[in-house]
């Protein structure tokens, strides 16, 4: 769809040339007058928090490339999908753009003196209570994300009423054979994060360069980096609550 098209543009191409245009004018104007530095401060924390848009491009090619494998059938459809070396480099470039944006440090400017106020929902429910907060969202969290894992997140199917007339170029005359060949579920397929990650493992003896970026994006940056953020902030919220460094 064009708009499909238009977001992959967007956040592939469009975004990225941008932050590289502020980094740029950033560095220019880092020492110029303190409302410049001040001004390109904030460019600076905008491209932290945008250099990751063009992620999710990355994870939909690999996703939509195992969608093609998984519509391989023995000697009726054969399909040679694969991850070529432009996916490495655009991948590389994401993962290198979005550890050295971090590492960029601000313009120093002067701000103004403020006594530092506790976040709203600190306020509002208190230390304990973000703990609760915290320990119910887990909860939450746990069953949904497994869900998510097993559930497929991309799929791939035909309506072969599409192919005869009014709206395709075969006859009526070939509805029985399009019946026989059973195409609506031959051209059927499915895929979710679980079985993804399972195709690639299984892929590994091919020795490809692309299976194990895909496999490592998928089991650390997917799967893993999910849990262990949730972990953490619930161990934040525990120690913020109970921890001896927090005092009232």
């Amino acid at each position: 769809s064009r708009i499909g098209a238009f977001l992959v543009i967007l956040f592939s191409m469009v975004i990225p040339a941008i932050e590289l245009v502020m980094l740029i004018l950033g560095e220019v104007f880092r020492f110029g007058s303190a409302k410049c530095a001040e001004i390109f401060r904030w460019v600076i924390i905008w491209v932290q928090h945008r250099s990751k848009w063009a992620s999710p491009d990355m994870f939909a090619y690999i996703l939509l490339v195992d969608l093609v494998r998984t519509l391989e059938v023995e000697s009726l459809i054969l399909s040679r999908a694969r991850l070529e070396i432009g996916f490495s480099c655009f991948s590389t470039f994401v993962v290198t753009a979005t550890v050295s944006s971090l590492g960029i440090p601000f313009p120093q400017v002067q701000l103004a003196e403020e006594r530092p106020t506790a976040p709203l929902l600190l306020r509002l429910f208190g230390r304990k209570g973000i703990a609760a907060i915290a320990a119910l969202s887990t909860m939450l969290f746990l069953p949904v994300f497994l869900k998510g894992l097993y559930t497929p997140c991309m799929s791939f199917h035909i309506e072969t009423k599409q192919l005869f007339p009014p709206y395709g170029p075969l006859p009526e005359a070939a509805k029985p054979a399009i019946d026989i060949l059973d195409l609506k579920d031959l051209l059927k397929s499915e895929t979710s994060i679980a079985s993804c990650i399972q195709d690639y493992i299984a892929r590994l003896p091919e020795w490809e360069a692309n299976t194990f970026i895909s496999l490592a994006l998928m089991v650390f940056c997917v799967v893993g980096f999910t849990l262990v953020d949730m972990i953490f902030l619930m161990l934040a919220a525990i120690e913020l609550a109970f921890g001896s460094a927090f005092q009232n």
